[in-house]
């Protein structure tokens, strides 16, 4: 059985995730759809002394409502060590800082060379799943995949293009997954049930739903590696 799971691309998102890619035998970024404001899409949080505060790549304004996640382009490079120096300043005192900041320190590095903010979180995303010796297969949509109107088809179509018969979804997918619809076309669902771990963080009480740069800092690599098992 091929288990598939899609999800729009999200910058640097946090462990859960990343638990649903390891979970899956092929993981499809789902950008050939429309991109939205104020969303995950070009920023995520890290804690500081003051709390979670949101790392956030500027993106250009869409010229009309239709423009897709694949077509937003970044506004320059500035962030890039914005960013980096951003994560040195408040992780500088974590646990596993030496193990951990010149990894992040490459991968930003190569995102110098990108203007797209697709090819952005597609690079970090398998730049971090190497990192974490996740070997699940994972595909961008932009360009692979027919369009459909309607929601429910579009996820089945790109399983049917995938040859995958079961998909994977968050539990939040409930509320708008026509499963008849996906039995009809041969397509068994399973929801993933996210574990919520907590950690040690720096700067008090523990904060969840973080970037998966804190927890790598706070807990290393390995453990890291386990919390998405």
């Amino acid at each position: 059985m091929t288990k598939l799971a899609i999800v729009q691309s999200s910058y640097i998102p946090w462990i859960g995730y990343f638990q649903l890619i390891n979970s899956v035998d092929i993981f499809v970024l789902f950008d050939n759809v429309q991109y939205t404001n104020r969303n995950w899409r070009n920023r995520n949080k890290i804690k500081t002394p003051q709390g979670a505060i949101w790392l956030t790549i500027p993106v250009k304004g869409a010229p009309n409502r239709l423009q897709l996640i694949s077509e937003t382009e970044v506004l320059g490079l500035g962030w890039v060590t914005s960013h980096l120096e951003t994560i040195r300043r408040n992780y500088s005192r974590s646990a596993y800082f030496d193990e951990i900041f010149p990894k992040v320190e490459i991968m930003y590095t190569s995102l110098e060379t990108f203007t797209n903010l697709s090819l952005i979180n597609e690079f970090s995303l398998k730049y971090l799943c190497k990192m974490l010796e996740i070997k699940t297969r994972i595909i961008a949509a932009r360009d692979k995949f027919p369009e459909h109107y309607d929601a429910n088809q579009k996820l089945i179509s790109i399983c049917q293009n995938c040859a995958a018969n079961l998909y994977v979804s968050g539990p939040k997918a409930r509320s708008y997954i026509d499963e008849k619809l996906f039995e009809e076309s041969g397509i068994k669902i399973e929801y993933i049930e996210y574990r919520l771990q907590t950690y040690t963080q720096l700067w008090g009480d523990f904060e969840p739903n973080l970037s998966l740069i804190d927890s790598l800092f706070n807990v290393g690599l390995l453990r890291a590696q386990e919390m998405i098992k």
